[in-house]
């Protein structure tokens, strides 16, 4: 897309005194500092906006707090990455500045506000491609077809009925319902290899409300430590991953039932160091699976 939305930022920018430069604007867009560098010379020679650097301050600032932005023309490939950054940065972190652009983002875009709540900054085509189709879907109540990619390394194919999207931190998830599991279940968008439109539509099968069931992903994160080989792959393992030393890793993850199919089904770690309370549960589950396997005379 074009660099309108990197303009509307830096103008806010300088607007709050916040003094922006090219640093920041490559940081929270994750651009080259030369594609930052042309986006201050638009805004100077081209929109002709009185920007002074101010040493002092390492960043720029208006010398006449009157200029205002030109009219620009928005395409409509623009107004769908305008929408789509409205719901990003809608409830981020909570912040006036936040606020401000989500709202700057959305007027612009034509596009009303929705309950939706997420939180990344950076965008790309597909990113902003899936997001309006799943919106669409989720619009129509239509099914749709997805091959989701688990800790195994395997893509599953699965048939859900999406019912909500949302975000936290830089990871976007979709609430929905899948056949497989006959139950709820919350999914990265990230991990999704394949989203295709079914042809069947469907009928909200529980008395939920979205903002209730994802509430608890508000709050901050658990953490689990595992004992892991120094090769494995642990990436699709919780909502972040962070290595410790040598053969220790951190998670953090919201939704425990989530994180229990996953490690389930992932056969890298060796174990559970911490919390007791998930090693206990993961115990207690595999005791179930076995006791049931067990009394039907599987094993």
């Amino acid at each position: 897309m074009s660099n309108i939305h990197r303009i509307m930022w830096l103008d806010l920018e300088i607007r709050q005194q916040y003094f922006p430069n090219c640093m920041k604007l490559a940081n929270h867009f994750e651009i080259s500092l030369r594609q930052a560098n042309r986006d201050l010379e638009y805004l100077r020679n081209t929109l002709n906006a009185p920007i002074r650097y101010v040493a002092a301050k390492r960043g720029y600032i208006y010398d006449d707090m009157t200029f205002i932005l030109p009219n620009l023309i928005i395409t409509g490939e623009d107004k769908r990455a305008l929408s789509f950054l409205a719901y990003r940065y809608d409830n981020y972190d909570g912040t006036e500045n936040s606020q401000r652009l989500a709202n700057l983002f959305r007027s612009l875009s034509d596009s009303e506000k929705k309950n939706h709540h997420a939180p990344i900054f950076s965008i790309s085509d597909e990113k902003v491609n899936l997001y309006h189709k799943l919106t669409d879907y989720i619009g129509k109540n239509k099914k749709i077809d997805v091959s989701y990619l688990f800790p195994n390394g395997g893509p599953i194919k699965l048939l859900l009925h999406p019912y909500r999207i949302y975000g936290i931190s830089d990871i976007d998830y979709l609430v929905a319902y899948c056949e497989e599991y006959e139950d709820v279940a919350v999914f990265r968008l990230d991990r999704l290899d394949q989203c295709v439109e079914n042809a069947q539509t469907y009928i909200h099968q529980f008395d939920m409300v979205a903002d209730q069931f994802v509430c608890h992903m508000k709050k901050k994160p658990f953490k689990a430590v595992l004992r892991a080989g120094p090769e494995v792959d642990l990436m699709n393992l919780g909502d972040k991953l962070t290595k410790l030393e040598d053969e220790l890793y951190e998670i953090d993850f919201y939704d425990t039932d989530q994180l229990l199919r996953e490690l389930m089904l992932s056969g890298q770690w060796k174990e559970i160091i911490s919390p007791g309370w998930l090693r206990d549960k993961l115990k207690n589950r595999c005791q179930k699976i076995y006791d049931k396997l067990q009394s039907s005379g599987t094993v």
